[in-house]
């Protein structure tokens, strides 16, 4: 149970941080971008993993 709350969490989280950053682009610094990336690729890995 733990796994899919993780793999949902880091992909609605790395939508909301990319779209926070394009919506207000001044709220998180230059990397806010990429942290949002890697979340949603985090997110996308382990579904790869989950049976």
């Amino acid at each position: 149970m733990w796994y899919v709350v993780t793999m949902f969490g880091l992909m609605v989280v790395g939508v909301l941080i990319v779209v926070l950053n394009y919506v207000f682009p001044n709220t998180f610094a230059p990397w806010g971008l990429w942290v949002g990336l890697l979340a949603l690729a985090g997110g996308f890995l382990m579904t790869t993993n989950y049976r």
